[in-house]
């Protein structure tokens, strides 16, 4: 049995080597990720065992894009630990505060609807493949009849960018697609750094949408994968403006790979169950990098916005400073 989890470490560093899209970066992190496995691996002897092992090796790489995936097609991601604890500590995640600011809000998990004056409050805690019928409730407000949005995505932690892109799509109220950030991959399982020429991603209007808004974003380190880009996505758009903390510096369209069975070492559909290809084990890894629109990669930089409320001072005294300072923009009352 050691000897099957020794071929399934190294069947997960053969791949980490050849496709991580960020190896480049964190080549230094390698070494210590392999000390983690080798100074256990002969020791384990079941795999909940191994699972562990390899999520807390596999965790030195800081990438929350990296996940083990049990047979049923599970992938327990490795979340960074930073973000885990600020998800846990966010104050705004549990919604308390939005009623405070926003009393008529109406709620269908994930999403916090309502207006305060003639500002429409649209919160999204998630972009989860699983909730997507509860993105319905946003039509009965499509076209957006106020002009002043803000959209607050603090407590966001991703999930299917498909269900995101429409929603700033629909906002841009631009007749031309705008570049909102850029991709590159790698093109050498031996060499990271060899990597494609800059691709563009295009945020595409909304032929639908009744024209331009005024959107204010609001951001913060929990604000990463998917959530990153549809802050990118809103940013693009003229005029729009980010209110809060830096988000995570994360997003890495992972690629499911099989780590034994017959397509050992081959990249299947990211939906596939192990279990359907007779397998128990597979490995999610990011695909591409990506970078904001000046160029400057998102891995380990985040978003900054251009209003910077710190977290020790975005919530005060029960106060949702960040909240406020969006609503007070809009108003044309906020001071700095």
């Amino acid at each position: 049995m050691t000897t099957d989890f020794v071929r399934l470490y190294n069947a997960l560093i053969d791949l980490v080597k050849k496709n991580y899209s960020y190896l480049a970066s964190k080549e230094e992190i390698l070494p210590k990720v392999i000390e983690k496995f080798e100074s256990e691996i002969n020791n384990v002897k079941g795999e909940e065992k191994f699972r562990v092992l390899a999520i807390q090796a596999l965790s030195l790489f800081d990438d929350i894009h990296i996940g083990i995936v049990n047979p049923d097609g599970f992938s327990e991601q490795v979340i960074r630990r930073d973000i885990k604890l600020n998800y846990e500590r966010n104050p705004v995640k549990n919604g308390e505060l939005v009623t405070k600011y926003i009393p008529n809000t109406k709620r269908r998990l994930p999403i916090y609807i309502g207006t305060i004056d003639d500002i429409f409050y649209l919160r999204i805690d998630s972009f989860d493949e699983n909730l997507r019928k509860n993105f319905d409730i946003l039509k009965e407000f499509y076209p957006f009849k106020n002009e002043k949005i803000i959209i607050d995505i603090r407590a966001n932690s991703g999930g299917n960018e498909g269900l995101a892109m429409p929603i700033a799509s629909h906002l841009s109220g631009y007749d031309e697609a705008l570049i909102f950030s850029y991709i590159r991959f790698r093109t050498s399982e031996n060499d990271p750094t060899k990597l494609t020429e800059f691709r563009p991603r295009y945020l595409i209007p909304d032929i639908h949408s009744d024209g331009r808004k005024k959107v204010i974003a609001l951001i913060g380190k929990v604000t990463c994968s998917s959530a990153e880009s549809f802050a990118l996505e809103l940013s693009s758009i003229p005029g729009t403006k980010l209110i809060g903390d830096t988000t995570s510096g994360d997003s890495g369209c992972p690629q499911r790979y099989m780590l034994d069975g017959e397509y050992a070492g081959k990249k299947v559909n990211y939906n596939t169950q192990p279990n359907e290809l007779k397998a128990n084990w597979a490995l999610d890894l990011p695909s591409w990098l990506m970078y904001k629109r000046d160029k400057s990669l998102l891995q380990g930089n985040g978003i900054i916005p251009d209003i910077m409320i710190e977290p020790t001072k975005s919530i005060v005294n029960g106060n949702d400073k960040v909240l406020e300072a969006a609503i007070e923009l809009h108003k044309g009352t906020y001071k700095i």
